[in-house]
């Protein structure tokens, strides 16, 4: 991901490469591949997730630590 992009690519591009990774998953799992198939699911699910909370939150994050920012969505502050 390039720090001259905007906001609005950066969601677009995790997106699409979640749609990719589930598409792996897929094609894994009819292959009777289940540990990759669970991998790429897994790895799908997370960057649709991220994608999502820079959606609603447009600070991103350095770290796979995102917990710091859900205080913020649910006003616990």
């Amino acid at each position: 991901m390039g720090s001259d992009k905007t906001e609005d690519e950066k969601i677009q591009e995790y997106y699409n490469l979640s749609l990719i990774y589930l598409k792996s998953a897929e094609i894994s799992l009819e292959r009777g591949l289940y540990e990759p198939a669970m991998f790429n699911a897994i790895h799908a699910l997370e960057l649709a997730l991220k994608s999502a909370l820079l959606k609603r939150q447009p600070s991103s994050w350095k770290t796979h630590n995102v917990g710091g920012i859900f205080p913020s969505f649910l006003n616990l502050k």
